[in-house]
């Protein structure tokens, strides 16, 4: 078969329901199509060193050329920007279910930071130094944003650790491996 004349200048595309964002090699991109049979769609961010998308989608943080910046609605017009205080070279992240909250951590800096996201802004807290506990290999942070885990190892302080807010790193289990 021939497409030729109207048939062959129509566009060739694929257009339908956005069900997420994915990072994957060194761009950002939407999930078109329905969850279990979604694609990769084309790249919105490009030359990401690293990207977490909040559940939703309602936010992303990017690092690129080692600058940490914020993102709102990925499914709109794309604008970035670095809030006072925000750590840089963000290597590592955990999101609230709902996404208003994110735990962040830099591997560089060996500092974590919570972020709270309300009302289209962001409000970054203090970054905690860990590079006294080892190398950061997992971090986690309750629905309420209140209540923060990570998890070390490569030091004899390696361990599983409690973070409230306003309190030091309390230790849970002393483990190799978290």
């Amino acid at each position: 078969v021939s497409l030729t004349g109207p048939a062959a200048a129509q566009p060739m595309g694929f257009r339908g329901p956005v069900s997420g964002f994915v990072y994957t090699s060194r761009s950002v991109r939407p999930l078109l199509g329905a969850p279990g049979s979604a694609l990769a769609g084309p790249a919105l961010i490009n030359g990401t060193d690293w990207a977490s998308i909040a559940p939703g989608g309602a936010w992303a943080l990017i690092t690129q050329a080692g600058r940490s910046k914020l993102m709102r609605d990925l499914s709109g017009p794309l604008s970035a920007f670095s809030p006072d205080g925000l750590i840089q070279r963000i290597d590592r992240a955990a999101w609230s279910r709902d996404g208003s909250y994110a735990l962040l951590y830099s591997s560089s800096a060996g500092q974590i930071q919570r972020v709270r996201f309300s009302g289209g802004e962001a409000f970054v807290d203090a970054p905690v130094s860990l590079s006294a506990y080892g190398t950061v290999m997992a971090l986690a942070i309750d629905a309420r944003g209140q209540q923060m885990a990570f998890g070390t190892t490569g030091t004899d302080a390696a361990g599983l650790y409690l973070l409230a807010e306003g309190q030091n790193p309390m230790l849970l289990a002393p483990m190799a491996k978290p």
